[in-house]
């Protein structure tokens, strides 16, 4: 199958390898931002320099507690294939026939030339960059990995029937300037899957505040560390209402916070769907984007709710 490749770059295909609990189309990202308490260190490894500029750029502050280092590895893979096209082709000489409008049922003399399908075939190659980003932050603070894996994998294609037609790079087009804009583009992915993942530190600040007795019990028992005597709460004002905002939101708070982002995803989509603040907009936008970056099914939760 033929991508559009007038751009630079096809996504693939992404992979998410947890290794200790690192969970994260690469679209427009703007610029990803880390937690003010993590800097960034010393990232080593092919493309480490250039994954360290794009977290770096987005860096609110380079003076955080926590280091976030580690080490890069780049590969390359190229497959070969052939591509085999339809393509009409005008045949014989032309000769002039007369036409009905169909509006006016006047007759139009018109020229037609008889057309046959032939099939054209174009080499192409696939090739496909891989970024593996083995992080650690130091020191770790127990409320989360400490470190662990993710493999990028993003691919291009040149030649084809789009590159004969000039819309996408030719064959033999792999230069060296080409290869550093690959290694930027993965960078600047693999930084924002990062940003998603490490630059997430969940409290009870984030909770949303409800007039009723039981939210204000709820949001207590997590601003002490109890979250799990919190979620039993939420739990209990869905069954009095399904669709109370609130609490769907802040089960989502809950469930991300435990590194559940399946489930984290279906009540943040609830409370948008049934409340719609531009909190929950926010929240499930931000884990929409995560969803579609590392793969993961938007599937049913856990405890079947919602």
């Amino acid at each position: 199958m033929t991508y559009p490749l007038a751009r630079l770059l096809a996504a693939a295909g992404l992979t998410l390898i947890l290794a200790a609990g690192c969970s994260g189309r690469p679209p427009a990202y703007g610029r990803p931002s880390l937690r003010p308490d993590i800097t960034v260190g010393l990232i080593s490894g092919a493309g480490g320099e250039a994954l360290a500029q794009a977290l770096r750029r987005g860096a609110k502050n380079r003076d955080g507690e926590r280091v976030l280092s580690g080490e890069v590895t780049m590969a390359n893979e190229t497959e070969k294939d052939v591509e085999t096209v339809p393509v009409v082709v005008e045949k014989g000489r032309a000769k002039e026939v007369y036409r009905a409008d169909p509006f006016t049922n006047r007759l139009w003399r018109v020229k037609e030339r008889t057309t046959e399908t032939e099939f054209e075939s174009h080499d192409l190659e696939r090739v496909y960059s891989r970024m593996i980003f083995d992080w650690r932050l130091t020191p770790g603070d127990g409320n989360g990995p400490d470190s662990g894996r993710i493999t990028l994998e993003l691919g291009r294609v040149y030649g084809g029937f789009l590159a004969a037609n000039k819309q996408a790079p030719p064959l033999k087009n792999q230069n060296e300037a080409l290869t550093a804009a690959m290694e930027k583009e993965l960078a600047g992915v693999m930084a924002h899957l990062v940003v998603l993942n490490l630059g997430r530190h969940i409290d009870a600040a984030e909770l949303e505040a409800a007039s009723d007795p039981q939210s204000g019990q709820a949001r207590r028992l997590a601003a002490a560390g109890r979250w799990d005597e919190a979620k039993e709460i939420w739990l209990n004002l869905l069954k009095l209402n399904p669709k109370y905002g609130p609490a769907l939101y802040n089960l989502g708070l809950y469930w991300e916070k435990n590194l559940d982002p399946q489930t984290a995803w279906r009540f943040y989509r609830e409370a948008f769907l049934n409340d719609g603040s531009p909190r929950h907009r926010a929240a499930l936008t931000r884990l929409t984007e995560l969803m579609d970056l590392s793969g993961l099914p938007r599937r049913e939760s856990s405890d079947g709710r919602p």
